[in-house]
């Protein structure tokens, strides 16, 4: 199971099988875009190819009929980071209609995405996030994921240490 905490909201909700194409939070991302939800296990290597002045897998993944939101998505997957650079997503018909691109950072040793840029094709819009002060090896008690606590996490002397680990280290 997968739990989330709106703020502005003020609520726990669980994320279920027909949650995964909901927008997240209004944005071009679907729950299932942002990796929440697994869709299923069809993927296929298509090629090896240079993609974005790296060397990449080029995976396509099918969607199963009975859960066709998208008819397809093709990811191009760095061979160094296993990280994807780029995915493009399909309508039922085949055509493509949401492009997902990848930037990269290696911190503390870990490649990690820093930022992620949506583009819906075919409803003309864009969504990016963007990923700052991320730290690896930060001890976090496992209650702090507990679904009735999560409204307290942000309260949680764990999250504030790391929050002031964070500051101490922009100075």
């Amino acid at each position: 199971m997968v739990w989330t905490y709106m703020p502005f909201l003020r609520r726990v909700r669980e994320l279920v099988g027909m949650d995964a194409y909901e927008h997240f939070l209004g944005t071009d991302f679907t729950y299932a875009d942002l990796g929440f939800v697994r869709l299923h296990p069809q993927y296929h290597l298509l090629s090896e190819e240079d993609r974005g002045g790296k060397k990449t897998y080029k995976i396509e993944e099918s969607v199963p009929k009975e859960r066709a939101y998208y008819s397809r998505v093709i990811t191009w997957i760095s061979k160094d980071s296993r990280l994807p650079i780029q995915r493009d997503y399909y309508d039922v018909a085949g055509t493509l209609w949401k492009t997902e691109t990848f930037e990269e950072a290696t911190i503390d040793g870990v490649p990690t995405p820093i930022r992620i840029h949506m583009k819906d094709l075919q409803g003309a819009t864009s969504t990016e996030i963007r990923v700052s002060n991320v730290r690896y090896d930060t001890d976090v008690p496992d209650t702090l994921f507990d679904p009735v606590k999560l409204p307290t996490a942000a309260d949680s002397p764990a999250w504030q240490n790391s929050i002031a680990q964070a500051t101490k280290s922009q100075e």
